[in-house]
């Protein structure tokens, strides 16, 4: 049976809860107490600043659970050999993408990394429910095979100790024999996407000059320091005001932060969880974060 420790610690007496913290340091040296909250910390976060209130994210996530979505990407994936691991975006992040896109109705999407297209199917979901908007995407996934990986992108790759694959372990990159990228993505979500196939090194910029403006963009592609500060300088100036740039994996290097800071603008944590823990016990970070261009209030 789960235990959810922080419900158990929220329901305690204030009184008992500073005695909680100093068990934690007992029972987890290695960690600290804000490490522990920082999930709910984002969480909250991220909340408070796109959405009315708590009552109106979750309304999005009972419509995103209570749809079809959930159980048709875990059929999909089941159905792939254990040998090739698929799960490229986690469900937190894919429920606050499909609530972004409920909430502030983008018109164009840009996204650089599909795989097998569990994140591009939550969005083209939710540009469905919205009756408006299209998503351009780019994947290189296709010229992969065993052993190769993106230039940029070799050695980020680790096993994690956990139940599930993950988007960062070795060969996580590599699609199943015979499919093609985006290979989840049903029949009638593919009317509002339009996929280019190559690097976002050489193909962002051609769509980019074919695009006459981006609300939201969307980073899932080589998260080095060099990709991830190349595709945000590329989108930036066609980047709607109040528009949103979020990237995966942003606890890899300090690329986010240094983009805001330079630009000076908004940006935070959309979602942070542990993948797991190093052999060391220490908790493996996964920080998927935002930055907003100033100037508007709709992504």
């Amino acid at each position: 049976m789960d235990i959810d420790i922080n419900r158990i610690y929220d329901r305690m007496p204030e009184e008992m809860q500073s005695s909680a913290q100093r068990w934690f340091y007992v029972l987890h040296p290695r960690r600290s107490w804000a490490q522990r909250i920082r999930p709910e910390t984002a969480h909250d976060a991220f909340v408070d600043r796109f959405f009315d209130d708590e009552a109106e994210f979750e309304r999005y996530q009972r419509e995103f659970f209570e749809s079809s979505l959930p159980e048709h990407i875990t059929g999909e994936i089941d159905a792939i050999d254990d040998e090739y691991d698929v799960y490229d975006a986690h469900r937190d992040e894919c429920l606050k993408y499909y609530a972004l896109v409920r909430k502030f109705q983008p018109g164009t999407i840009v996204e650089t990394g599909v795989y097998s297209g569990v994140s591009t199917t939550t969005i083209l979901a939710a540009l469905a429910e919205n009756g408006h908007g299209h998503l351009r995407s780019i994947d290189c996934s296709a010229g992969l095979r065993a052993g190769e990986t993106d230039p940029e992108h070799r050695a980020r790759q680790r096993q994690f100790s956990r139940d599930r694959p993950s988007c960062a372990e070795p060969t996580s990159h590599i699609l199943p024999p015979g499919k093609e990228p985006g290979w989840l993505i049903p029949d009638h979500l593919r009317d509002r996407w339009t996929l280019t196939q190559g690097s976002s090194r050489t193909e962002l910029p051609a769509v980019v000059a074919d695009t006459a403006s981006i609300d939201l963009f969307f980073h899932d592609s080589a998260h080095t320091l060099s990709r991830m500060l190349f595709e945000f300088e590329c989108v930036w100036d066609v980047l709607e005001p109040g528009g949103l740039i979020v990237s995966n994996h942003a606890d890899w290097n300090d690329a986010v932060d240094t983009f805001a800071e330079e630009h000076r603008c908004e940006h935070g944590d959309l979602s942070f969880h542990y993948l797991g823990y190093r052999e060391t016990e220490e908790p493996i970070p996964c920080r998927t974060a935002y930055i907003r261009k100033p100037g508007g209030e709709s992504a």
